[in-house]
């Protein structure tokens, strides 16, 4: 998102608004609410259900030539944001580019830009982007995963880590298990859901179809996530917020976006920094068999 705005002295301010990664929204309904600022400006961020589920608060003091921003989250667990404002006669309190981590349900401080030559007018561009989880996670490699199953069934490995087809870069550490629709889709470790999308239908090979992947993300107490995609349309047995115990049945695998067979793909992965935007890294992982023993990765 950016936003631009130029000021000239004492004069009333001229908007000037430029879209970037992100729409601009009109305001809508939270499940909870933004703090209510006099005179501060909302612009809101969403999900891929196009829900908006964050916002940056923006406050302007026209008199004292200083503009502060804050982000408020409105999901049960944290997001990261990345700014990257342009400047014109303007400084800010906070070395940029700025990376915040904002906890689930709260507001938080971002930065504040104050006018340096009062004799010149001065602008502002509050480029920003963002993406569930804190950037700030580490995974425990301790945990050991359960497959996410149920016990005693069996399914063949399709593409596991590193895999050519599918499974590199973001995607690297990802594991498809061959999976006849509507097998019951198991919580692999403990978490707060923090995404559940199972509205789609249909699939195709089209990595065009990447963004009609029926998908729920579980968020672990590391900040780490695991993603369990392709499940059958209208399968979910969670809401977000939803706190579940390893074990619990989340959905029924399917066949849903960009796929080429009834599968279950399930993936760990963190949010990393980056100067523009946060990005998602993979992360290999241990799984415990049925007989107890810790299985390899991708197998």
């Amino acid at each position: 998102m950016n936003l631009s705005r130029i000021f000239k002295n004492h004069l009333l301010p001229a908007a000037l608004f430029l879209l970037a990664a992100l729409f601009l929204l009109p305001a809508g309904s939270f499940a909870g609410t933004p703090p209510q600022i006099p005179g501060a400006e909302y612009y809101y961020g969403q999900n891929s259900l196009g829900s908006k589920v964050m916002c940056v608060i923006q406050q302007h003091d026209q008199k004292a030539g200083k503009a502060t921003f804050s982000v408020w989250n409105d999901m049960p667990v944290p997001i990261s944001v990345v700014f990257t404002p342009k400047l014109e006669n303007m400084k800010t309190d906070r070395t940029m580019p700025l990376s915040i981590v904002v906890a689930g349900n709260t507001t938080a401080s971002a930065y504040s830009a104050a006018r340096k030559d009062h004799s010149r007018s001065y602008r502002w561009e509050n480029n920003w982007n963002w993406k569930i989880g804190s950037i700030e996670a580490r995974h425990d490699d301790r945990t050991i995963y359960r497959l996410p199953f149920p016990d005693g069934r069996q399914f063949p490995v399709v593409q596991g880590y590193n895999g050519s087809f599918s499974h590199f870069g973001d995607f690297a550490f990802s594991i498809d298990w061959d999976m006849p629709n509507g097998t019951p889709v198991l919580a692999a470790r403990d978490g707060v859901v923090a995404h559940v999308q199972h509205s789609f239908t249909g699939f195709s090979s089209d990595p065009a179809w990447k963004e009609r992947t029926n998908q729920i993300i579980i968020f672990h107490d590391d900040g780490t996530m695991a993603e369990y995609s392709h499940i059958s349309q209208n399968s979910a047995v969670v809401s977000m917020g939803d706190r579940v115990k390893a074990g619990r049945q989340i959905a029924l695998s399917g066949d849903v976006g960009y796929s080429t067979s009834p599968h279950l793909h399930f993936r760990v992965f963190r949010i990393k920094n980056a100067p523009l935007s946060p990005v998602e890294e993979s992360i290999p992982v241990k799984f415990r068999g049925i007989d107890g023993k810790k299985l390899q990765p991708g197998r």
